[in-house]
């Protein structure tokens, strides 16, 4: 779903060798989801989130553990992360990375289902990921689906995910494109 075309840009951006990987994708309970999220090994998630709305609404978002997430911003902007907190300058670089990968996966989720999506800038931000996870089942407005991500840059391994969630109300209409396509 776009991430060969996400990892192609990357690849050229930043002159070196990445693979983006999903091993699985799956639609998830919370409950699952902060059990999957858990798997990254932090209680705090780095999360950059791109809003999208159109004949479908939601957001998707790139979730890593913060030593993840500064893993990959040293990559690729090739100066070292020096104290717990990112920078400007590595927020900005993971926010591009979002921008990347997630309009790839977006733009091929759109172009599949034949749909129209228009999406706001991509957005860090950091949270417990227990507080992450409770968020979204208060809101009880979103269908999860959950792409089990595996980046790999060099002598890097970046564990990550990347959610794609729905609102409610309009995932009636991505079943009846999805089943349009079958």
């Amino acid at each position: 779903m776009g991430l060969g075309r996400a990892a192609g840009v990357l690849n050229s951006m930043l002159e070196t060798h990445i693979e983006l990987e999903v091993p699985v994708i799956k639609s998830v309970s919370y409950d699952e989801l902060e059990s999957a999220l858990t798997e990254l090994g932090a209680d705090a998630l780095s999360i950059i989130e791109l809003g999208f709305h159109g004949d479908f609404g939601g957001s998707a978002s790139l979730v890593f553990s913060p030593e993840s997430a500064a893993q990959l911003a040293t990559v690729v902007a090739g100066e070292k992360v020096t104290s717990s907190a990112l920078g400007a300058m590595h927020i900005e670089t993971l926010n591009e990375i979002g921008n990347i990968v997630l309009n790839a996966v977006m733009g091929s989720f759109s172009n599949m289902t034949v749909s129209e999506l228009k999406y706001t800038l991509p957005n860090y931000s950091e949270t417990a990921t227990e507080e992450f996870a409770r968020k979204l089942e208060e809101s009880k407005k979103v269908i999860v689906l959950l792409l089990q991500t595996q980046f790999s840059a060099k002598e890097f391994e970046i564990e990550g995910h990347i959610l794609l969630l729905f609102e409610m109300s309009s995932f009636e209409a991505l079943v009846k494109a999805v089943d349009n396509l079958l």
